[in-house]
C-alpha cells in the first residue's frame, strides 16, 4: 500500500466537514497517525475501515446520499 492515497475518503471526510483530527478521535488516534493513514504511510486495518465506512454512511445518510461499501470509499489513486 506504499504509494498510495486514499483520494476518495480524503474527498468524504472534506465533503463532511470533518478534520484529520475529527477522523483520529473517531479511530481512537492522533490527527498524524491518521494522516498517514490517509496519505498511505501506514495501513488501515479492516476494523478501522468498517469503523470508517460506518460512521461516513451515517453521515451521508442525513444528506440524502446512498451508502457506499469499503471499496468504494477506500478507492486507492497510485501516486506518480
Amino acid at each position: 500500500m506504499k504509494n498510495e492515497k486514499f483520494l476518495k475518503l480524503k474527498y468524504w471526510r472534506e465533503y463532511l466537514n470533518l478534520s484529520q483530527e475529527d477522523m483520529g478521535v473517531l479511530l481512537g488516534y492522533s490527527n498524524v497517525n491518521y494522516c498517514g493513514k490517509e496519505k498511505g504511510r501506514t495501513r488501515f486495518s479492516l476494523d478501522e475501515c468498517f469503523t470508517i465506512r460506518n460512521a461516513l454512511n451515517k453521515m451521508l445518510k442525513k444528506e440524502g446520499i446512498p451508502a457506499m461499501t469499503i471499496d468504494e470509499i477506500f478507492e486507492r489513486e497510485h501516486m506518480k
